[in-house]
């Protein structure tokens, strides 16, 4: 078994408008030692304007990310496809990967007609060692030093890997990230063996699937924001539109009082913080736990055939399963249908055999050749980013009435004045944003960044900015 650790840079934290600006990753053998490493900076593209408070974070300097002899995004995009493709099948982990990183390497495949579940398909797995860290912060306390501030318990990266022993550099750059990630993960696998086998056994979906299946009771180490904590559950079924998501009872819920309930109070209970239903999603690498091998806190002075009794009682009335369900599903966030293709990344059905293979064919041709693949394809949102793609490209390729047509609507985006104006930073947002660090801010140097940021900015308001 392989791992590959990865981290990524970017221009804020929204992945659906935001991009990569740095990416790193480490490929480790089985005993984590690493075996080679890609780590690419990235020029930032015209549409995306960046979070002058994510410059400040990672270091960016604002001409850095412009020069153009820093790759283009879908060079690097092409080039981190085709690596982690020689490196699967492996186990692909990352601090804070699934809700984070991960997205950002998704919508960046994504974008560039590139297979955008890499990381979980064609025999690979994926898992967050954020989730792990905190889980032996619980279940091995002394597997892991936890650093404290302001008396509390402290999960950052660059604190946890210091407070273990990493010595690498600074923090915010995604090559130093992903070795202090590796080293983690080193330190938990040598003092807890047990958690790290049971971490990387549900990082396989089947796994998860399995157990979840064949245990009536478990334990399930979950997380709710950036809060963690441990329940025993029993699955009450899948969800009828997502076979990924499960929703589980916690036994130590009141669930007389649940069963008595009419819909609406039992929406409104399943919608309070103390969650009588957890959400138990397969694919995102849960941490799950045998009844038997839970411990005497965790039982919380109760037998483990209490808590097998009490999950038969709920299992032998099916009415109240189904009541149960249905609140929880009437409390699932609903997104609608975006307009913009950026947000569409989950809309719609998996390519076609035909269809991955003009996506290929995209990629193998000369770029004169690539706006007929282009008009072949079948998926309006794949046809809308190649041709985003050809005009970050090879603008020249594209007739000049497009170009303006294409270069007018990242004016309005950048303005905010767009007619179907999306959830992206505007200049204006920017600005204010600068406004803000610059009052906090009295160090000479990052007033330098922040008044060459402004200029930047400030020419974006510009009709000749960009022309195409």
């Amino acid at each position: 078994m392989s791992f590959v650790v990865f981290d990524v840079e970017t221009t804020g934290l929204q992945p659906r408008f935001d991009q990569i600006l740095q990416f790193a990753a480490v490929r480790a053998d089985a005993n984590l030692q690493a075996i080679d490493r890609i780590d690419l900076r990235i020029r930032l593209m015209p549409h995306i304007v960046p979070s002058p408070t994510a410059l400040q974070v990672n270091g960016t300097d604002i001409a850095a990310i412009l020069a153009s002899a820093v790759p283009s995004h879908y060079e690097c995009v092409c080039k981190i496809a085709a690596q982690l493709r020689a490196w699967s099948p492996a186990v692909f982990l990352g601090y804070n990967s699934i809700r984070f990183d991960e997205e950002f390497l998704r919508q960046a495949l994504y974008t560039c007609l590139h297979p955008a579940f890499l990381t979980n398909t064609n025999g690979n797995a994926r898992a967050d060692i954020l989730n792990l860290a905190r889980a032996t912060a619980v279940l091995a306390p002394s597997a892991l030093r936890i650093p404290e501030e302001e008396g509390r318990p402290c999960f950052r990266l660059e604190a946890l890997a210091r407070a273990n022993g990493f010595a690498g550099g600074a923090a915010h750059d995604a090559g130093n990230d992903v070795d202090a990630a590796l080293h983690v993960c080193r330190i938990v696998a040598e003092n807890a063996p047990d958690l790290w086998s049971r971490f990387l056994r549900f990082a396989q979906r089947r796994v998860a699937a399995e157990f979840v299946s064949d245990e009536d009771v478990f334990v399930f180490f979950d997380q709710v924001g950036s809060i963690h904590s441990t329940h025993i559950v029993a699955s009450l079924g899948a969800s009828p539109t997502r076979s990924n998501l499960h929703f589980c009872i916690d036994l130590k819920a009141d669930i007389a009082a649940l069963a008595a309930m009419d819909a609406a109070a039992l929406a409104e209970a399943l919608a309070a913080p103390a969650r009588p239903v957890r959400r138990l999603r397969l694919n995102t690498a849960p941490l799950l736990i045998p009844l038997y091998e839970a411990s005497p806190q965790t039982l919380d002075g109760e037998t483990e055939d209490e808590y097998c009794a009490r999950a038969r009682a709920v299992r032998d009335d099916p009415e109240f399963v189904a009541r149960l369900i249905a609140a929880a599903l009437s409390c699932e966030r609903v997104f609608e249908d975006s307009p913009h293709v950026e947000e569409q990344i989950y809309s719609g059905e998996f390519p076609s055999v035909d269809e991955t293979a003009l996506m290929q064919r995209f990629h193998a041709v000369e770029w004169p050749h690539r706006r007929d693949v282009a008009a072949q394809l079948t998926d309006p949102r794949n046809r809308a980013l190649a041709i985003r793609l050809l005009y970050l490209e090879r603008p020249d390729l594209l007739p000049v009435g497009q170009r303006i047509r294409m270069s007018e609507a990242i004016q309005q985006r950048r303005r905010g004045e767009a007619q179907s104006q999306p959830a992206c930073l505007t200049v204006q947002g920017a600005l204010a944003e600068l406004d803000e660090l610059r009052a906090r801010s009295g160090d000479d140097v990052q007033q330098s960044r922040l008044n060459e940021l402004e200029i930047y900015l400030k020419s974006l308001l510009q009709p000749s900015a960009y022309a195409g």
